[in-house]
């Protein structure tokens, strides 16, 4: 199954923001973001949970950062408030 990691923000498309900021196939760890669509993230080699949640706390600052836009979650994380 899979899921979309990203709410989509008003007015764009988070992937596309992704994209954008050249971060298809950065990696933390096991986990890098999709090389086919940037709106996922690929556990491909043994990724963690920290892995995961590095990568996206990266993936939304870059995109904050580029774009002054937030991306937030679709998915809930376990564990965070």
């Amino acid at each position: 199954m899979r899921q979309r990691l990203f709410k989509r923000p008003p007015n764009h498309f988070a992937g596309k923001l992704i994209q954008d900021s050249g971060l298809q196939g950065t990696k933390i760890g096991g986990v890098q973001v999709s090389t086919k669509h940037a709106g996922f993230m690929v556990n491909v080699d043994q990724g963690t949970a920290t892995d995961y949640i590095e990568l996206i706390h990266h993936v939304q600052a870059t995109v904050k950062e580029k774009f002054h836009v937030d991306l937030e979650t679709e998915v809930k994380i376990i564990g965070e408030n």
